[in-house]
This record gives C-alpha cells, structure tokens and sequence, in this order.
C-alpha cells in the first residue's frame, strides 16, 4: 500500500507536512508530489495500491485546480491540509470529500492530529476495514466550525 502526498514546491508548510511525514514508522511506501499533474499520474498508476492521500493545499487557486481533477481520487481515502479557516477555503475543500480536515501550520508539532489520522487510516486498511462514504456533516475535522 502506498501514500501519495502533495504538496506544492517551495511551501513552508509543505516542508513541514513533509519532514513530519517522514517520521511514520508505520508507512512504508511514501511518494511525494509537488504538482498536480505528478500527483494525478500517481494515482492513476497503480490505484488499487494507494491506501491514502495527503493533500496539502497552499491556496484557494490550487484548491480549485485540485477540484477540476477530483474524479481521479473520488473514492481515495484522503487527509486534506487547508492553507487557512475561511468559510470559502472550508467549503471548496469540503467539495473533495476527504475523511479529514487540517490547517497548515507553522510548527512542525502542529501536524500530530494529521500523523495521527494517517495511522488510524492504514491500520484500517491492513486490516482490510473499509473508510465507506462519509457524509459532508460527519467529516472529522480539527477546528472546522461548519462541522462540528
């Protein structure tokens, strides 16, 4: 099983997701991406291998990027990382449908909740669980107001 992470190039927050990434023991097989075209050939590869996606979205531009190809990973399990907590940035992300919502951080220890989650998610896919279809309102999110 992998995990496929984007992140765009030249980020802060993205160094950071990244190097906390790379801390799980628990993954074995991590590919990153710092495009939106690498991170859609990527799941297209190989998709029955890819467990979970890390997406880390630096701006409400690449949000919408992201949202034109989301077809590509409908049904992927995904951890979604927001560049902030407005209402529009929340709802666009929420459009994604991911199992998880984050916000970037400027501290490496502010990405535990996201560690946290990606473990919880593979171990449930070693265990062969399913994630299921989550509806919007019972999306699990750290400091997401619309759905609390």
């Amino acid at each position: 099983m992998r995990v496929v992470v984007y992140s765009p190039a030249d980020c802060v927050a993205g160094d950071l997701l990244r190097r906390a990434l790379r801390s799980v023991k628990a993954v074995k097989n991590m590919e990153f991406q710092d495009t939106i075209a690498g991170f859609s050939e990527a799941l297209r590869q190989a998709p029955g291998e890819v467990a979970v996606a890390v997406v880390l979205v630096a701006g409400r531009r690449e949000l919408l990027e992201l949202l034109a190809v989301r077809e590509i990973f409908a049904d992927l399990p995904m951890i979604l990382v927001l560049p902030d907590g407005a209402e529009q940035t929340i709802g666009l992300g929420h459009r994604l449908n991911p199992r998880f919502v984050s916000f970037s951080h400027g501290e490496l220890s502010h990405y535990a909740d996201v560690l946290a989650v990606l473990v919880r998610m593979l171990e449930r896919a070693e265990d062969g669980g399913e994630f299921g279809r989550v509806a919007e309102g019972e999306i699990r999110t750290a400091a997401c107001g619309r759905c609390a």
